[in-house]
């Protein structure tokens, strides 16, 4: 698996793939049993104790639970990984200021944990892990125990840090929408092993692996049980993906003039991937035998992917 620089990969699985064992090799919080790391060009597993502290403070790490200290005040927390690291007093006070207005928190400088919603505890924890100016920010389930409209504005901050530092960010998660809404590209894991990986969009367009579609199919809704009853020999189910100018070009309408297949619309929609557009949609296709397989060969020529659903 290959992350470039400034990328903000995501990792997704159901639990137990080995999403968080993974992640957690990339700074050796769990010794690899065969394999290697490279960040930067540099070997970690060759790395000695000293020189893996060292290379730590460029990988900083956010966690489902935050793991704030609550003894600690918000501005306690972010020096914290500052005073490990030995940052003169001058430094840390004037990185706090920093990391307390790029995270939003500036009023909440003196407060302590147990005064925080779940959204302020986990911006604490991503100030903290920015303390020592990392080039790679590993983050766990990050959003999994916050509400929807939390997690929409984490996952903006995150971008906001990815697009104004130039940072390099690792997300791990159970969670497609998440892959969907911050991330370039992603790895899909099963059992250990990284099943596919790709660019969002080719992934969510076109996925191969039985996992992979189960992520996607779960976001564009499973198919009623009373649809597939229905199929007979002139009612055959298709799913659909598109992506890019086709999104906006009307194939269906053309399919139908041209095939005299009727064609109805049964699930799907159109997402907005990072830069460009991709869609999915269920159809049921009517007609006899004949017209029903020239309507797909005339939707795979205009770059359609047809997927029977049912035979």
């Amino acid at each position: 698996m290959h992350i470039e620089q400034g990328d903000i990969f995501g990792i997704i699985g159901l639990s137990g793939a080995g999403k968080s064992t993974l992640v957690r090799c990339i700074n050796r919080l769990e010794e690899p049993t065969k394999g290697e790391v490279y960040i930067k060009g540099k070997n970690i597993m060759s790395l000695n104790p000293a020189e893996l502290r060292e290379m730590r403070k460029k990988i900083g790490m956010i966690f489902q639970h935050f793991n704030l200290l609550n003894s600690r005040t918000v501005a306690e927390n972010i020096a914290y990984p500052m005073e490990i690291a030995k940052v003169p007093k001058e430094d840390r006070e004037k990185r706090i200021d920093e990391l307390l207005k790029l995270v939003e928190l500036e009023e909440k400088r003196d407060s302590y944990p147990s005064q925080l919603s779940g959204g302020q505890k986990q911006r604490v924890g991503i100030a903290r892990a920015l303390a020592n100016h990392p080039d790679v920010l590993l983050c766990d389930e990050a959003t999994s125990a916050l509400d929807p409209k939390t997690t929409q504005s984490i996952l903006k901050l995150l971008k906001k840090i990815n697009e104004t530092l130039g940072l390099t960010i690792v997300i791990i998660t159970h969670e497609m929408e998440v892959i969907k809404q911050i991330c370039s590209k992603v790895a899909v894991m099963e059992a250990g092993e990284v099943v596919e990986t790709g660019p969002v969009s080719k992934v969510f367009a076109h996925p191969t692996h039985p996992t992979t579609k189960s992520f996607v199919q779960n976001i564009s809704h499973d198919i009623p049980e009373e649809l597939l009853d229905r199929i007979d020999e002139r009612r055959k189910l298709f799913r659909l993906s598109f992506e890019g100018i086709k999104t906006s070009q009307p194939i269906l309408s053309k399919m139908i003039k041209k095939c005299g297949v009727d064609a109805n619309i049964l699930l799907g929609g159109i997402d907005h991937l990072q830069q460009t557009f991709i869609g999915s949609l269920i159809i049921e296709l009517i007609g006899d035998k004949e017209e029903i397989k020239n309507a797909v060969a005339f939707l795979e020529e205009n770059g359609v992917e047809c997927e029977v659903i049912s035979q």
